[in-house]
């Protein structure tokens, strides 16, 4: 299958070339915009889906204001080579939804996604999508049957997604349509192992190109216990059984699924069907069109120069580990942030192999693999018992155990710095207060210093008991817990001031993994 280069594949190309141009030559003020872009749209959502994010999600239900959007049409939309509208929120709930489809026309991205849960799809939109020039279509589909659906994707409805599907497909084939393709997303846990091959089925009527098939984050410890991680026997048959019946339907399925070698069974690249062809022939050709030398180090990250996050609130991030902001395109135009003082000192630290403001020191990939950030943390002491919003203090010891040393307080070179503090769950492990008071480290600790601390805790509002997860923080960046290393734990009850505590000390659960 040939690929026409149309001039909006030429900027966007010529963009990606001033990129990488930009980074052989060492240059931290750049004079390319960035060709990969994630805009968050809204973190609005009409369900509640236990696994997701988004219940925890500090900027939830929000809308990207127009300003923010128009920024980015005036400034980096237009030489683009790839978007996606979707982060944690349902796309067809934003107020702007339809300029958003405009811009996706006007544009028109060598790739642009969307990714929607279905359930707000009316005939109208449908069609709206389909003449955009939209390119890829994702569907989150948890479940083949209507119990499990809905049990896991909470407030759907099956048969809303079915009518939608529907829609979209007899729309597709009225307009005859190539674009946008329709690819499934489904988060693997228990409660689904057993209808992963009848997921496939139904992609199927649907000339749906992929099914990826997702791995579950454990974003508390009920939801870890239906991760598929602890079924490994019964993940890798169902996986067989999905990859076998995709093989001979013709459908791509990949997995971030690890529970070791699968088989030659598993490669499908000489079974898809046409449509399938067409889909793994659609994002070769661009990226081909996107390869360029690049330096010979595997470590290298090339996302200042040609990756940007957007967030709900304007924030503007170049990586989506990163979480600390270079600037607010509700404040500034992208043009001040992209070439600020800021960005160009991360480009700079990359560039000699520091990544002293980000990856090197807390990136969730580099840190879990090069273990920069590891602490071993000892509870001493902790009341038994508080009142509801009572304040008080557990002492905590704390050993650096990592290779980087955790800077007390920001400063001109590094706003980033560490402290401590603690997640609270409650008996059914349910996370009732994500970020708990933080507690500033007395000084700087080097590698393999240990030091004391009095950490200040407070209690939730309600009678009950609850569990302290006491982690080390690298501000903006990173929870320890989140890239590997050991936490520790401690029980507290929390009663009304005329009531006794049936606790006399506090159960400690040192070097708990979450």
């Amino acid at each position: 299958m040939k690929f026409k280069l149309l001039p909006e594949a030429v900027r966007a190309f010529h963009n990606y070339l001033e990129a990488d141009k930009a980074i052989h030559k060492k240059e931290t003020l750049i004079h390319n915009f960035p060709p990969f872009i994630s805009i968050e749209i809204t973190s609005r959502c009409n369900l509640t889906c236990e696994h997701c994010w988004n219940a925890h999600y500090w900027l939830a239900g929000q809308d990207l204001s127009l300003e923010a959007l128009n920024r980015l049409e005036s400034e980096i939309l237009p030489t683009a080579a790839s978007v996606q509208y979707t982060c944690l929120g349902e796309p067809f709930l934003y107020n702007n939804f339809k300029k958003v489809l405009e811009l996706i026309k006007t544009y028109n991205h060598p790739y642009s996604k969307i990714i929607t849960n279905a359930q707000a799809v009316n005939p109208d939109m449908a069609r709206l999508v389909l003449e955009s020039g939209l390119k890829e279509l994702t569907f989150s589909v948890d479940g083949a049957t209507k119990a499990t659906y809905e049990f896991i994707r909470r407030g759907a409805s099956y048969q809303r997604l079915i009518s939608t599907l529907d829609l979209l497909f007899k729309l597709k084939q009225e307009m005859k349509l190539e674009e946008p393709f329709f690819t499934f997303n489904v988060v693997v846990m228990e409660q689904n192992l057993d209808e992963l091959e009848a997921l496939v089925i139904l992609a199927s009527k649907y000339k749906v190109t992929q099914v990826f098939l997702l791995n579950l984050f454990a974003i508390t410890e009920e939801i870890a216990r239906r991760s598929p991680a602890n079924f490994p026997e019964r993940t890798r048959e169902a996986l067989k059984k999905a990859f076998k019946r995709a093989r001979s339907l013709g459908i791509e399925v990949r997995t971030d699924i690890d529970i070791g070698p699968m088989g030659a069974e598993f490669r499908l690249d000489h079974h898809l069907s046409e449509a399938g062809y067409r889909f793994k022939d659609f994002f070769t050709s661009r990226k081909q069109i996107f390869i360029e030398a690049t330096p010979d180090n595997t470590s290298f990250c090339e996302y200042p120069w040609k990756y940007l996050a957007v967030k709900v609130n304007g924030d503007v991030h170049p990586c989506r580990f990163l979480s600390y902001p270079m600037g607010n395109l509700n404040e500034k135009s992208f043009g001040e942030i992209w070439n600020s003082p800021f960005y160009q000192r991360l480009r700079a630290t990359i560039l000699d192999g520091s990544y002293e403001l980000c990856c090197g020191s807390g990136c969730d990939f580099m840190a879990s693999g090069k273990g920069d950030l590891k602490a071993d943390i000892l509870i001493l002491n902790a009341p038994p018992a508080m009142s509801p919003g009572e304040r008080g203090f557990a002492g905590v010891q704390i050993k650096n155990a990592g290779s980087v040393e955790w800077n007390a307080s920001a400063n001109d070179k590094n706003p980033f710095f560490f402290d401590i503090s603690y997640h609270i769950m409650n008996n059914t492990g349910e996370i009732v207060v994500f970020d708990g008071l933080r507690t500033q480290l007395p000084k700087n600790v080097r590698p393999g210093e240990t030091v004391p601390i009095n950490l200040e805790i407070q209690a939730p509002d309600k009678p009950g008991n609850y569990r302290f997860n006491i982690d080390i923080v690298r501000e903006h960046v990173t929870w320890f817990g989140s890239v590997g290393s050991p936490t520790s734990m401690v029980n507290i009850e929390v009663i009304n001031a005329e009531s006794e505590s049936t606790s006399s000390v506090p159960e400690v659960l040192v070097h708990h993994r979450i």
